[in-house]
């Protein structure tokens, strides 16, 4: 009945008689059908038309040096081929400021990735970053991350780019342990990360954040439990965890390769004895695990990496040589490798994408929990508001697997990773919710893409 004797948008309907919008068979229903779903309710305009928010990428696929363990697609190259390339970037930028999808969305988070972004001048930098505003459209509040190397921690760069409303600097430091760098082939010393958070904090950065590497090769749990504390006494927003791995055709590889040589890692048990370690440290002062390899203080986590996993995930344009867009027109793609290709395809007028696919319904359910474990926790209310399914009978096997393994902790309406258990064992987690079509394609290879032929698609 309606509310008070009045009626509106929720309950104009309560007062005709039921039979004449609804018979069961074998009764005639009547009602002729020409809208669904009819359970409407108010709604603004400002909802209806607002703007899709994404996250963008911007991929600058250079470095002063190569570091020997790195399997990123990346060049040593000369100040024409960056100019060529910041030149191309921007051709690229306008190209997708005129589609009418992108005209639709609105950056939350752009991130300039690499390679090392921080190479270019800060003139460079600062000019793409006034493209982008110039053509897209960005939140009030948006998140402009930029990766440093240490060795490119320059005042002035970081007190132009401050400037230019970058709000978060992300270090490379991997270890501040010198011995431990030579072992990785870095170029830079521990001090040198020390010195790059400092100068970032005198330049006013909001949000600081660096990675370290862990089981480094020839690296003691002593040497690790040193670099954890020091890392920690910088008090950055954040800070990020990877273990080391040995890449196929990366130079380090190559070299143990030739030389029949063994290099000297802690086994597995080990491993996950520095990442329990780590993960205590982390918490016990006051650090916050917002992913599966990142721990932020309040507010500090990186909204690109969020947008990037936490579910449901935001769009991801990304821009530049072996950048990959997600959720993007209902695609995943991925933009050519090779810098010369790359920027001869910007140059011939055509968007320099080299494969990709269209997201099906089945891989826009499962991409839910297989990203979004990585943010630690998701919501099984909203994937249901969203799929119109519950999780508990979609994924019914593959729940019950993973919580007799201890790896996930679930409720009916929350599933978080264990830790440090389910985190260690989090890529195992993601890909138990792969589609069948998925299974055993690996990720991306960036140095098996950089010479591979760009197929003839139109």
């Amino acid at each position: 009945m309606p509310v008070n004797g009045k009626r509106d948008v929720t309950n104009w309907w309560k007062h005709l008689p039921f039979e004449i919008a609804w018979r069961e068979y074998p009764a005639v229903d009547r009602e002729f059908v020409v809208l669904y779903p009819t359970a409407l309710e108010p709604i603004s305009p400002t909802d209806i038309w607002a703007k899709r928010p994404i996250c963008c990428y911007v991929g600058i696929p250079f470095c002063k040096s190569a570091c020997d363990f790195c399997f990123f697609s990346k060049y040593v190259a000369s100040d024409e081929d960056r100019e060529a390339y910041v030149a191309a970037l921007k051709k690229e930028i306008d190209a997708y400021a005129a589609m009418p999808y992108v005209q639709g969305c609105e950056i939350t988070s752009l991130y300039f990735g690499g390679g090392t972004p921080s190479v270019l001048s800060a003139e460079q930098l600062g000019g793409l970053i006034d493209h982008l505003r110039a053509r897209l459209s960005f939140a009030p509040d948006a998140e402009i991350e930029i990766e440093f190397h240490p060795l490119t921690a320059e005042p002035a760069k970081l007190a132009f780019l401050r400037s230019k409303g970058v709000t978060r600097v992300s270090f490379g430091i991997q270890s501040f342990n010198d011995e431990r760098l030579q072992s990785l082939g870095a170029p830079h010393q521990g001090i040198d990360g020390i010195r790059a958070v400092e100068l970032a904090r005198q330049a006013g950065f909001p949000k600081i954040g660096f990675d370290l590497m862990y089981n480094k090769p020839g690296e003691t749990r002593e040497e690790w439990t040193r670099d954890v504390e020091t890392a920690l006494a910088l008090e950055p927003s954040s800070i990020s965890f990877y273990g080391f791995s040995v890449v196929p055709r990366t130079p380090l590889f190559k070299r143990a390769v030739a030389s029949n040589t063994w290099i000297p890692v802690q086994p597995l048990e080990v491993m996950f004895e520095m990442w329990e370690e780590t993960t205590q440290r982390c918490v016990s002062a006051g650090y916050e695990q917002y992913a599966c390899t990142c721990f932020g203080r309040p507010g500090g986590a990186s909204r690109y990496l969020l947008g990037n996993w936490q579910a449901p995930q935001l769009d991801v344009l990304g821009f530049g040589a072996g950048s990959t867009s997600s959720g993007i027109n209902g695609h995943v793609y991925v933009n050519i490798h090779g810098l010369h290709d790359y920027v001869a395809a910007v140059n011939a007028g055509r968007l320099p994408v080299l494969m990709g696919k269209r997201v099906d319904a089945a891989e826009w359910m499962s991409r839910y929990p297989a990203l979004g474990v990585r943010a630690m926790e998701l919501s099984k209310v909203t994937f249901r508001e969203l799929f119109g399914v519950e999780m508990d009978t979609l994924y019914a096997p593959v729940l019950d697997y993973l919580r007799e393994r201890e790896l996930i902790l679930d409720d009916d309406r929350t599933l978080r990773l264990t830790a440090p258990r389910g985190t260690w064992y989090v890529n195992n987690v993601g890909k138990s919710f792969f589609t069948a079509n998925n299974v055993r394609r690996p990720q991306l290879l960036h140095n098996e893409l950089i010479d591979l032929p760009v197929p003839n698609v139109g």
